[in-house]
């Protein structure tokens, strides 16, 4: 049975994306809008990190911290750190506050996105044609959306919290490097739960209330955890192949490379499809 929902599972994802192409269009669309939104938002806010820190840099490289000059300032009363030593605190200042703007858009951006892309994908999955003026299936669409945000945002809040609680360290446990990994440890372990929760929740968001949510996710995510997994891999692999393709052929074949960046995107798309389809054939199978 097991290897049977799979197969029929991984068939009907193509068909249906061979059968509703322009909802797969519009899915590629959300992902190359999401694809560019997080590029732009890492050049931008990396590039003024990247300032501040050069600035912090360039403002030590010219101290002169030999002793006779440490002597000299010591007894003239004149701070180590040179003529303006609130420089290197205002831009370490500006370096957190732009690494903190960085992770509340970057927050921002993940949920709207994620959300809107499984939101599509159930209509798509359920043959809902969310412009085409029906109003029971843009409501679908409206209704997965806002399960999909409130999902999203829950799960993401406390990855990003358990993130942030990370930079609470001191600088000697930073140095101290078993007690930092002490802490970076957890952290990998809870996100990594956390995360595979979060795909098992939004596999299943079109099959049930959102209060109920949390309950299927737990259903499917430890009872059938084998069917979970092997959705996430085959969606992971076809994920790989498109990545690794992509890589190879990036400065030899501008056409082949367009294509693998198309595959790349589609990868996402599948991955989504493939899961959606296996939790609604569970949910038959099993009447979960």
């Amino acid at each position: 049975m097991k290897t049977s929902i799979i197969l029929h599972s991984f068939r009907e994802s193509f068909a249906l994306m061979w059968k509703n192409k322009l909802a797969v269009a519009l899915l590629f669309a959300v992902e190359l809008v999401f694809l560019a939104s997080l590029f732009y938002l890492s050049v931008f806010y990396q590039t003024r990190i990247l300032e501040s820190s050069k600035a912090i840099d360039d403002y030590v490289s010219r101290l002169e911290l030999n002793d006779a000059t440490v002597v000299s300032d010591i007894l003239q009363q004149k701070s180590l750190l040179g003529p303006d030593p609130l420089s290197i605190s205002r831009n370490l200042k500006d370096m957190v506050w732009n690494f903190r703007m960085y992770l509340a858009y970057l927050y921002l951006i993940i949920v709207i996105f994620v959300s809107i892309s499984w939101a599509l994908t159930y209509s798509l999955s359920s043959g809902r044609k969310i412009f085409s003026g029906n109003k029971n299936d843009f409501s679908f669409f409206r209704k997965n959306l806002l399960k999909g945000m409130a999902v999203t945002c829950s799960y993401f809040a406390l990855i990003f919290a358990f993130f942030y609680s990370l930079f609470s360290i001191s600088f000697a446990e930073y140095v101290e490097q078993s007690r930092f990994f002490a802490k970076y440890i957890p952290f990998v372990i809870f996100s990594s739960a956390l995360a595979y929760f979060l795909y098992v929740s939004l596999s299943s968001l079109g099959m049930t209330d959102l209060k109920n949510i949390v309950q299927k996710a737990l259903y499917l995510g430890i009872r059938k955890f084998h069917y979970c997994i092997a959705a996430f891999a085959i969606g992971f692999a076809v994920f790989l192949a498109a990545l690794s393709s992509l890589l190879y052929f990036a400065e030899k074949s501008v056409f082949i490379s367009l294509v693998s960046i198309a595959l790349f995107v589609f990868s996402f798309i599948f991955g989504r499809i493939l899961a959606v389809q296996i939790a609604g054939k569970i949910g038959k199978v099993y009447g979960s």
